[in-house]
C-alpha cells in the first residue's frame, strides 16, 4: 500500500479535517513501530519512511495486513475527537491485523533462525 492509497482509505473510513502532513505523521509513526518492534531494527536513528510525503512511497506492512495503517490512523482521528466507541472499533481492527502480521513474520522466520519477537 502506498501513502496516497492509505490516506484515501482513511478519509473514506473516517471523514476528517486532519491535514495531509498529520496523516503522514501517523503513517510514519506506525512504520517506525514496525521497523523497531517487528523487524527488531534499532540501528537507525532516522525513521525509515523519510519520504512519507511522497504519495507513491510504499508502506512497510504488505497486503493482506496493510489495512493496519488505515485502522491505526482512523483510531487516532477518533481518539482526538473523543469518539471512544469508534476508536475502540478501529483500534481493535488494528490490533487484529498487527497480531496477524507479527504471527506471519514469526512463522516465516522461525526456520531461518535469528528472528526474535
Amino acid at each position: 500500500m502506498t501513502v496516497s492509497q492509505a490516506i484515501e482509505q482513511i478519509d473514506a473510513l473516517s471523514p476528517n479535517m486532519l491535514s495531509h502532513p498529520e496523516k503522514c505523521r501517523h503513517l510514519a509513526v506506525l512504520d517506525e513501530r514496525v521497523r523497531c518492534e517487528l523487524y527488531q531494527d534499532k540501528s537507525m536513528v532516522q525513521p525509515v519512511l523519510s519520504d512519507v510525503h511522497d504519495p507513491a512511497a510504499d508502506l512497510m506492512i504488505p497486503s493482506p495486513w496493510d489495512e493496519a495503517y488505515v485502522y491505526y490512523t482512523a483510531a487516532m482521528i477518533e481518539y482526538a475527537r473523543g469518539e471512544t466507541a469508534r476508536y475502540n472499533e478501529h483500534i481493535g481492527m488494528f490490533h487484529t491485523l498487527w497480531g496477524a502480521y507479527a504471527d506471519h513474520l514469526r512463522r516465516a522466520h522461525l526456520s531461518r533462525g535469528g528472528f526474535r519477537y
